[in-house]
């Protein structure tokens, strides 16, 4: 005769008892949003005497891509000493575009060739001023690109690049070939540039090359209008 089995109760799972996660101490990753890395330098910038701007840029960064950033964070002065830079004469959106740069490599999240010409030569002459070569490369890049989209040349700051540019700078080069080789421009424009501009011309005229077709540049290197560290090339 078989022995009736005991019937067990039910299991009751609570499932409103959180199991708790050990520490992930294996990790080397922070997991604290607001920790910075090692060496990370917080740079300050003074545009204005009122104005003041605190940029979380790493130092290591800037020195990266600017001889004159480096000099000021790297040295003995005052602004190594106190992260901060002060830069009167700049234009906070020219800052804007170059603090883009430095992480991105481009100059905005959009098409670059959509900048205004002004803006994109302010670019080019704030990475002369700042010793940031690879900023003028881009920069560059972008005025040849704008013009073969919009046909368009900045002749109407011609005073301002010779100005603010010694003789055989590339931003010269690529004015006087737009306007030489592409541009078709009234005469009575020329008596608005400076004598300087218009013996370059001149020369840049005498010693025109023949191209494929009108109204096209020449064949050139790609570094012709680069400014570039000695032994560097595109």
């Amino acid at each position: 005769m078989s022995t009736p089995k005991e019937e067990q109760a039910p299991v009751s799972l609570d499932t409103t008892t959180a199991v708790p996660i050990p520490p992930r101490s294996f990790f080397k990753a922070t997991s604290i949003p607001s920790k910075r890395p090692p060496g990370w330098v917080c740079v300050r910038f003074v545009f204005t005497p009122t104005s003041e701007e605190s940029l979380d840029d790493p130092q290591d960064l800037l020195i990266h891509y600017s001889d004159f950033f480096r000099g000021a964070l790297t040295g003995s002065i005052k602004e190594a000493a106190e992260s901060k830079i002060s830069l009167p004469d700049e234009r906070a959106d020219v800052f804007e575009i170059f603090n883009h740069f430095i992480y991105t490599r481009s100059l905005a999240d959009s098409e670059d060739h959509k900048i205004a010409w002004e803006l994109l030569v302010e670019t080019w002459f704030f990475g002369d001023q700042r010793l940031i070569p690879s900023l003028q490369y881009i920069a560059m890049d972008e005025l040849t690109k704008k013009n073969n989209i919009e046909e368009e040349t900045p002749t109407t700051q011609i005073k301002k690049f010779w100005n603010r540019t010694l003789p055989a700078a590339p931003l010269r080069k690529v004015i006087l070939d737009l306007v030489v080789y592409k541009a078709a421009i009234d005469i009575v424009f020329y008596e608005r540039w400076p004598q300087e501009a218009l013996v370059d011309l001149i020369k840049t005229v005498y010693h025109k090359e023949d191209t494929a077709k009108r109204h096209s540049m020449p064949t050139r290197d790609k570094c012709y209008y680069h400014v570039h560290n000695e032994g560097q090339h595109c």
